[in-house]
């Protein structure tokens, strides 16, 4: 196209020459020596006009043929002056950002650092993407290349916008396809599980006579709810002497539990009575998925959260991970008809932190090669995390889960 607008400079020029000389001889009757040729704005604006845009013919045949033809063609329906400003803006623009980089990359380069020549080499290219969503080139038979501007309808966003969805099957590449859910049934390293009556379980049948955690979640008969009074399922607080907590904890060791907040005072007389004191708790603040609260009736305050309490048992010192965990968890409710609705899944990894050597061993990488290490299991996993009324079928590394049978 650069080429082209020489061409006719050229024509333009040589016309020029060839008037003045004739004007030169009508007037002083001999020819005289030719002034240097100038061109005026508008020429030149006529000229850029005239080779950035094209037709069919001048595609087909070979050139710009017809300069009427170009005065009725549509493609650029600018104002000569606003076309003119929006190119010199451009070429400011893209001058501007050239300076900036290179006021960036200054000291870089008069001290040879490793940072400016790696910036130098990532300077920032012409938006390639940008110029071809609002332009395209075609090239004629003799090789000039035409860039043209695209027509654009301007959209209104308030107006509904049609989208054709092809029919069924729908090809890969036109949407995401989400596979099917398939569960894993292989079990967990280092997992145990039972499906039991749990007040009536024998604890001392496991093989790990002192674990470093218990959690329970335990299906509490609930004053405020008349329909628990029925439940042979559920249980209240005096009944948590059934378990046999000497058995798997005698002397040290976390019972993490859920607790209503109307059985707080008796489940904490309970356990106080089985020789574990509070020590700490955790929050759950239960969310609907609209993202408000949600809230259950109660007759002094509506309940919008559960509270993990922490219970130790013992002087003795175990090994504990000082971590960041927050101790107010804010999760959605699953509105699921079981025994007790779930727990966040952020329970378990607070527990897994805080006691490092109850967990089941991971492979460690070696230093030297980078490969893993395997575990040395000659000896049976003794598991050191035991959870109780844990959801049926619930499998988890290094836990001992006990699910209710009814």
């Amino acid at each position: 196209m650069i080429m082209k607008k020489f061409e006719m400079l050229e024509q333009l020029e040589k016309a020029q020459k060839h008037n003045q000389q004739e004007e030169t001889s009508i007037t002083n009757g001999e020819s005289m020596k030719t002034e240097e040729v100038s061109f005026s704005t508008q020429q030149l604006k006529e000229i850029f006009k005239q080779t950035s845009i094209f037709t069919s013919d001048m595609v087909g045949g070979g050139g710009v043929q017809n300069l009427d033809v170009l005065e009725s063609f549509d493609f650029f329906e600018y104002d000569d002056d606003q076309f003119m400003k929006d190119v010199i803006e451009n070429i400011a623009d893209f001058e501007e950002e050239n300076e900036l980089e290179e006021y960036e990359n200054f000291w870089d380069s008069e001290y040879d650092s490793d940072t400016g020549e790696h910036d130098r080499k990532r300077r920032r290219k012409p938006d390639d993407k940008a110029f071809h969503r609002e332009f395209f080139e075609i090239t004629d038979q003799n090789g000039f290349v035409y860039t043209v501007k695209r027509k654009s309808k301007p959209i209104d966003p308030l107006e509904p916008q049609l989208v054709k969805v092809p029919p069924e099957p729908i090809s890969i590449s036109w949407a995401k396809t989400i596979k099917p859910f398939v569960k894993n049934h292989e079990e967990p390293p280092g997992s145990t599980y039972f499906e039991d009556d749990v007040l009536r379980f024998d604890l001392k049948q496991l093989r790990n006579k002192e674990f470093q955690a218990i959690l329970v979640d335990a299906p509490w008969k609930l004053p405020s709810k008349p329909e628990h009074a029925s439940d042979s399922r559920r249980i209240s607080p005096d009944q948590l002497t059934k378990i046999q907590w000497n058995a798997v904890m005698p002397t040290l060791g976390f019972v993490f539990m859920w607790i209503d907040k109307e059985l707080i005072a008796p489940v904490f007389a309970v356990m106080a009575k089985l020789g574990f004191i509070y020590a700490e708790n955790l929050a759950w603040v239960k969310f609907n998925v609209n993202n408000k609260f949600n809230e259950e009736h109660y007759k002094y305050f509506n309940k919008s959260k559960e509270t993990l309490f922490i219970f130790k048992k013992g002087n003795g010192k175990l090994e504990l991970r000082h971590q960041r965990n927050p101790d107010v968890y804010f999760d959605f409710v699953k509105n699921d008809k079981l025994l007790t609705e779930d727990k966040p899944e952020f329970v378990y990894h607070v527990i897994e932190t805080l006691l490092p050597t109850a967990n089941y061993p991971t492979p460690k990488s070696d230093s030297s090669s980078g490969e893993e290490k395997k575990v040395d299991l000659s000896e049976p996993y003794v598991p050191k995390l035991l959870e109780l009324w844990s959801k049926k079928g619930t499998r988890r590394k290094g836990w001992v889960t006990i699910a209710q049978n009814k």
